[in-house]
């Protein structure tokens, strides 16, 4: 005899899931020993810096949301797509994030990783709306120590927009 899984069992399996695909296409999109990616020439190594990247081909995915839905409060997506030097530009990385919906339709608490050629930045931060401002929690590799703040402007593909964003930088990392 089996015992059915109560609703709120399957609601926390499939938020589980969501975070586990979350934290896989970080993973898949991170940098690995021997792989070659462009240089990003402008972003500084030791000093304060204002850089601009550009976000194409940004995409939401959660599997309990259907093309143009906004998350309820309490559910989880992951957002994924490339960083570019220009809104045409080359790609000089990827990004991902988790993000956790606090509210309906847009407050939400996020988590982003920029990989770049070099290490990753990783930010945190809150807010509602396409734009938002975010802290630079710290970095890895020449990227090690890094802090400050950064505004994106998002338009996510998955929730009706373009799939691009714009990353306004400010930047402070160790000598």
């Amino acid at each position: 005899m089996t015992t059915p899984i109560p609703a709120n069992g399957r609601r926390t399996v499939l938020k589980r899931g969501i975070f586990a695909a979350a934290a896989a296409a970080a993973a898949a999109l991170a940098v690995r020993p021997g792989e070659q990616r462009p240089a990003l020439a402008t972003l500084p190594i030791g000093g304060r810096e204002s850089i601009e990247l550009f976000g194409r081909g940004w995409t939401a995915h959660a599997d309990d949301l259907k093309f143009g839905e906004l998350p309820k409060a309490g559910e989880r997506y992951a957002v994924y797509g490339d960083l570019a030097d220009g809104p045409n530009g080359k790609k000089v990385g990827d990004f991902a994030s988790a993000v956790f919906t606090l509210a309906a339709y847009g407050s939400t608490v996020e988590m982003h990783t920029l990989n770049l050629t070099g290490g990753s930045i990783i930010g945190m931060g809150s807010g509602t709306g396409a734009k938002r401002t975010f802290a630079i929690v710290g970095g890895t590799g020449e990227y090690t120590g890094a802090r400050g703040s950064y505004v994106v402007e998002q338009d996510i593909y998955g929730f009706g927009g373009t799939g691009t964003a714009k990353l306004s930088l400010m930047l402070t990392t160790e000598e």
